[in-house]
């Protein structure tokens, strides 16, 4: 009994260290990290209704305006983690040992451009990639496809769907293949730009909305097969046949109501179809938010034998011995997004995770804490406004979105910064050491 309540006293302790942490960010970067989000807000919003103007006589520019709003939002998350870090007392490089990596921290050596000064561009040039992979995988694309849905019925109404800017009908993916293939080829040549000709901030710019392009457009024919794939499954017997056996499985469990309420068979139905889907929102995304902190602050120096393991040392030698090949050459292309997005978001995680159960369990307790504040703040402000004609709550659903999501948005970025700096464990005190409980090292007892 003494070893839990000891271990209750210390996960609080360490959530009042993150907390504080928090709110110290807060105090002082508190101002800037608004101002960035009702800046990518603002362009984020005036994008969907511009290209639900614009509607399908302008098709092209339509969807290009609403990838330059999805990437004007991703761009100002970004800014707003980077404005954290000058906040992160981090040694810096001199000249004499720039490039050579520092050995400190949880993973034993920090990626020198962890401790370099980069232009903000640059970072948002490198971060939005990985950016655009979580909003991919998600949901996130989604949800700003559905934004998108929103504003062409506010625009146009239900009565001009034909007229609608986007849709996911078979007959506009000619279109979006069409948009996908000028953004890969776009950000091809940017990339062979920027290999052979020093760093432009114009061509960056590009880069990004090149980028934006792909993605958006992919996701979209991604979206379009699914639901064409979907209406072919369920038109067929084995379908039937499936859910009959699932039927067949939950039939088997005794009929018996649990104390708090369900029966036992509504219960398992709701862990089968309901649990993944909470513990990829309440464990899954705030640590990929994290690992997306780090990869803003400059933790992008990954490989497959990094993010994967001892295991993948060796197949990562083969493959480089078949890349110079020409089947080599195709596949390194296919597996460009995986390379370039997903594997440093991958490093990230493992060098984030390696800071602690009780760090990390402190942090899921803040970070589920803050989306119930988005909930609650959300339900707050509908009640004050009460009952609204359809109209007039069309127009304060943008203004109750901003005030909430300004605020639990700036909380959030400076509750990764505070945990990233708590993981970061450097041998010298970092500006939030106090607030933190940050040692000179990894504790023992924290470290897995």
């Amino acid at each position: 009994m003494p070893r839990v309540a000891a271990l209750g006293t210390e996960t609080l302790t360490e959530v009042a260290g993150l907390a504080a942490g928090t709110l110290r960010l807060l105090r002082r970067r508190g101002p800037v990290l608004v101002g960035w989000f009702c800046l990518g807000w603002a362009i984020h919003r005036a994008g969907l209704f511009v290209s639900a103007l614009l509607g399908v006589d302008h098709a092209v520019l339509a969807n290009l305006v609403f990838v330059l709003a999805v990437v004007a939002e991703l761009v100002a998350l970004v800014v707003m983690v980077h404005s954290v870090r000058p906040e992160l007392d981090v040694p810096e490089t001199s000249d004499d040992d720039a490039g050579a990596p520092t050995p400190v921290g949880p993973a034993g050596l920090l990626p020198p451009s962890l401790l370099a000064q980069e232009r903000t561009l640059d970072v948002v040039t490198l971060a939005v990639g990985p950016f655009l992979a979580v909003y991919a995988v998600w949901g996130f694309l989604d949800d700003e496809v559905s934004a998108l849905f929103q504003s062409n019925y506010v625009v146009q109404g239900l009565g001009g769907v034909q007229d609608w800017s986007i849709s996911l009908v078979p007959a506009r993916l000619p279109l979006y293949l069409g948009l996908a293939a000028g953004g890969w080829v776009l950000r091809a040549l940017v990339r062979l730009w920027l290999r052979r000709r020093q760093s432009s901030s114009v061509a960056g710019v590009v880069g990004l909305v090149a980028e934006g392009v792909w993605a958006l457009s992919v996701f979209v024919v991604l979206l379009v097969a699914a639901r064409a794939a979907r209406e072919w499954l369920q038109g067929r017997v084995v379908w039937a046949e499936l859910a009959a056996a699932g039927q067949a499985v939950l039939a088997w469990l005794p009929d018996l109501t649990l104390p708090f309420g369900p029966t036992l068979r509504e219960a398992a139905r709701a862990v089968v179809t309901e649990a993944p889907g909470v513990l990829l929102t309440v464990v899954g995304l705030p640590l990929m938010w994290l690992a997306l902190t780090a990869v803003v602050f400059g933790w992008r120096e990954a490989s497959a034998a990094d993010a994967l393991g001892a295991r993948a040392a060796g197949w990562v030698g083969r493959f480089s011995g078949v890349a110079r090949t020409p089947s080599g050459r195709v596949l390194l292309l296919a597996t460009d997004d995986l390379r370039t997005k997903y594997l440093p978001v991958l490093l990230a995680l493992r060098v984030v995770v390696r800071a602690g159960a009780r760090t990390i369990g402190a942090y899921l307790l803040l970070a589920t804490a803050l989306q119930a504040l988005d909930g609650l703040l959300q339900i707050g402000l509908t009640l004050l406004a009460g009952p609204q004609p359809v109209g007039r709550t069309l127009l304060l659903e943008p203004v109750e979105d901003l005030l909430v999501s300004a605020v639990v948005t700036a909380t959030s970025v400076a509750l990764y910064g505070a945990v990233f700096a708590r993981a970061l464990g450097v041998e010298r005190p970092l500006s939030l050491s106090k607030g933190l409980g940050v040692e000179r090292s990894l504790s023992p007892s924290n470290a897995p």
